[in-house]
């Protein structure tokens, strides 16, 4: 017996357990067996039910995935699409943080410093070379 038959039982093992991972995070519902198929085969099922997307999201995602081979017919992608969107929807953002003080205290950053705009002018115009420059 080759090797490559006698490590198939094992992968048929990992594949069956690999779809069970996760399942009892799923929600019920119409779709849910699909997902559990076609999304198992290459992500951990903790990693689509830890996602949160709009319904359009998760059909940008769904397309995408489908392109690259993932395991579902054209006809069960809104069946999958409605089931996410349902089950996991998108996640509200995080508010976006305004910091304190301005640019100019910015350390170890010369752009940042009163005055940079100037001495940087400064070294432009008078780096020029009088042959290459076509300005008077």
């Amino acid at each position: 017996m080759s090797q490559k038959y006698s490590l198939m039982p094992l992968a048929a093992m990992v594949l069956a357990g690999a779809s069970a991972i996760g399942a009892d995070t799923f929600p019920e519902g119409n779709g849910k067996q699909l997902v559990e198929n076609a999304c198992a085969g290459c992500h951990e099922l903790e990693r689509v039910s830890a996602a949160g997307y709009t319904e359009e999201e998760w059909r940008n995602n769904i397309n995408q995935m489908v392109n690259v081979g993932a395991p579902l017919a054209k006809d069960q992608m809104e069946t999958v699409v409605q089931y996410l969107a349902k089950s996991f929807p998108a996640k509200p953002k995080p508010a976006p943080t305004v910091g304190s003080g301005s640019a100019s205290g910015a350390t170890g950053c010369p752009a940042a410093s009163p005055g940079a705009t100037a001495a940087n002018s400064a070294t432009r115009s008078t780096s020029r070379s009088p042959a290459t420059d076509p300005r008077p």
